[in-house]
């Protein structure tokens, strides 16, 4: 967290990373009033760590395991994951448990770890919404060595989530079809109204 308060000059305000996880206080990251001061926004977070547009406006910067959505328009900024890998974005009402609980290697979901890749997007933001995928366990090729020993006989393990330009958890992570994704959307998007 350090690296972005680094980031943002003189004569501040404060900006909230917003963080979900319970028993935590909430972080702040001081944010330059006007781009004269300092660098501000998109700009600002350039070169600290990967970073992608996720689309409308809506950016994610990754150093390390650390990850933050950034809202260009509004100045938002979640912390979504540490620099543990613990998802600090999301609450334990952001996972559908009894999806979850069905599915093999599910481990990472009780434990709201990311201890293989993080969260990342299945679709970008569009009409305000976005569909995140977080992988709670590889395919076996992940755990083979270059002639194929410690190959394990499984598929990859992914929940996905449907959230908005707010950090907002509209349809918690759970185990869905690309159908019943197209389905959720319809339904995220009707909430949005």
């Amino acid at each position: 967290m350090e690296w972005l308060k680094k980031l943002f000059g003189r004569n501040q305000t404060t900006v909230e990373v917003q963080q979900k996880s319970s028993n935590k206080e909430v972080p702040s990251v001081d944010a330059s009033e006007s781009e004269e001061d300092a660098p501000w926004g998109v700009e600002a977070l350039r070169g600290k760590g990967k970073e992608y547009d996720w689309g409308e406006g809506m950016m994610i910067y990754g150093n390390g395991k650390e990850q933050i959505l950034f809202n260009t328009e509004t100045k938002e900024l979640w912390k979504m994951v540490d620099e543990n890998g613990r998802l600090v974005g999301f609450t334990k009402k952001d996972v559908d448990y009894e999806s979850v609980g069905k599915l093999e290697h599910s481990g990472d979901a009780y434990a709201m770890e990311t201890c293989y890749g993080g969260i990342g997007r299945y679709w970008d933001f569009k009409d305000g919404i976005c569909v995140l995928c977080w992988t709670l366990y590889p395919d076996g090729r992940y755990f083979a060595d270059s002639d194929g020993f410690g190959m394990e006989d499984n598929d990859e393990v992914e929940v996905y989530a449907i959230i908005d330009r707010h950090m907002h958890v509209l349809i918690p992570f759970q185990s869905m079809t690309e159908s019943e994704m197209r389905e959720n959307c319809r339904k995220a998007r009707e909430m949005l109204r």
